[in-house]
């Protein structure tokens, strides 16, 4: 397969990456919650045959899993070890997975109409490749004519901090970055909004103010806990442009 790394090999691990998913893995309420604000902005109900593309170890896998409307879901992740660990904890018949890099992994029987994918999904990946253009150009071409991608990246560049060098962010996005960006791989935005005020603040506090490299464990694992909640409720009523991530829907410009 294209792109794919025999999963044997040892690839590069990000150590504070690692420790962000094992504690939102303890509590599924934060994956949930980002899947619910992630399809929201599908122009169409998530269904078929989808692609994850960073599938880590297997926090939104799992969520993506429970609807009996996804019919196939290829995941992938350049870290075999994450590969291996979700292939162990997700043993369904509709998974197929691969460690493979996102601006590579384009194989020729996943593209067009009868090879092609419903809807991917991509949760934080664009930024850490510095190629993030050919990353959709691959998107594009394994889309169906009329799928949707689904693309969560951080958002706001004045929030750029050590916090995101730690976790080897390239970027943060504006909406007009991802607009220029999805245009020069063929693609259009479909619809574009902001996610998570309260982590933004979070982030602003912690990485600009404080200056830490990483977010502190104890506090990753209330907000887990606790302010999901709070989180959801102010995701659906913030009026600005404002918040942590970008989510954006992108489809084939014909």
């Amino acid at each position: 397969m294209a792109g794919a790394a025999r999963l044997g090999e040892a690839a590069p691990r990000d150590a504070t990456g690692e420790a962000t998913l094992e504690l939102f893995r303890r509590n599924d309420a934060y994956s949930e919650l980002l899947w619910e604000r992630l399809s929201a902005v599908s122009p169409r109900p998530v269904s078929g045959r989808l692609l994850e593309v960073g599938c880590g170890i297997g926090n939104l896998t799992r969520v993506l899993l429970r609807s009996r409307e996804v019919t196939l879901l290829h995941a992938i992740d350049i870290d075999p070890a994450y590969v291996r660990r979700v292939a162990a904890d997700l043993p369904d018949p509709r998974l197929r997975l691969a460690a493979a890099a996102a601006e590579e992994f384009c194989p020729e029987g996943l593209q067009g109409e009868e090879g092609g994918f419903d809807a991917i999904v991509s949760s934080n990946v664009l930024e850490h490749i510095e190629d993030h253009r050919r990353v959709l150009e691959n998107f594009r071409r394994m889309l169906r004519r009329a799928g949707v991608a689904l693309i969560l990246v951080p958002a706001h560049p004045f929030l750029y901090s050590g916090l995101d060098r730690s976790l080897s962010h390239f970027r943060r996005y504006r909406r007009r970055d991802l607009r220029e960006l999805a245009g020069a791989a063929g693609l259009e935005v479909l619809r574009l909004r902001h996610f998570n005020p309260l982590a933004a603040l979070g982030w602003w506090l912690n990485g600009k103010v404080l200056r830490r490299a990483t977010l502190p464990e104890a506090q990753l694992s209330l907000y887990a806990r606790f302010a999901i909640p709070l989180s959801r409720w102010l995701d659906a009523v913030n009026p600005l442009p404002f918040g942590v991530s970008l989510l954006c829907a992108l489809g084939r410009r014909e």
